[in-house]
Formats: structure tokens, C-alpha cells, sequence
């Protein structure tokens, strides 16, 4: 799967040595080899769904800081039949909500 998210985020101190963060959005989910159980059943190709996030950057320099981060997505995706008599039956849903990590290092120009 490959789960692009987009936040809008608010800064506490954008100009402190340490600058924690918040943040809300959307992550759109696209599901890749969707058969599941031998291709007897498939789950939609797409998902929507909100995106939490916290975070935080250390200045190292006047220009170079570390970054740290966590999100929390909400991905659902309806998982059907794929074969047979009962093909495109929804069996039910299949709720994903991982916490995704993120450590970068930036620049401010």
C-alpha cells in the first residue's frame, strides 16, 4: 500500500531552539496486489480517511534542524467475493490505523 498524507500544521515556537507541533489532514491509501486468500477475495483499490500528527524540530544550526514525527491514519477499505457464485459480495470492511514514524533532517532557506 502507499498511503500519501497531507497535514496542516501548527507550530507552537517556529522560532525556538526546540518546536513542537500538531497536526490534521487527509491520507489517501492506494492498495497494491489486492487478492487476498488465493484471489478469493479482493479489497478496494482506494481509501480516504483523516490523519493525525505530532511532531517536533531541534534547530542544530541557524539553518539545519532534526525533525521527529508520528502520525496516526484511519484507512478502511470494503473487502469482497472475488470468484464464484457470490463474486462482488461484500464480505465487510478491513480497518488499517497504523502510526507511521518519521526522523529527517531539513533546512530553512
Amino acid at each position: 500500500m502507499l498511503p500519501p498524507t497531507l497535514t496542516l500544521q501548527y507550530h507552537f515556537a517556529p522560532e525556538a531552539t526546540f518546536r513542537p507541533y500538531a497536526g490534521v489532514g487527509v491520507n489517501y491509501t492506494q492498495f497494491y496486489n489486492v487478492g487476498l486468500l488465493n484471489n478469493q477475495l479482493n479489497v478496494d483499490r482506494s481509501s480516504w480517511g483523516p490523519a493525525l500528527q505530532v511532531g517536533a524540530d531541534y534547530a542544530v544550526t541557524k539553518d539545519i534542524f532534526v525533525n521527529f514525527d508520528v502520525k496516526k491514519l484511519y484507512i478502511k477499505t470494503d473487502v469482497n467475493v472475488s470468484k464464484g457464485a457470490l463474486a462482488g459480495t461484500k464480505l465487510g470492511t478491513l480497518t488499517l490505523d497504523p502510526w507511521v514514524i518519521g526522523v529527517g533532517i531539513g533546512t530553512k532557506f
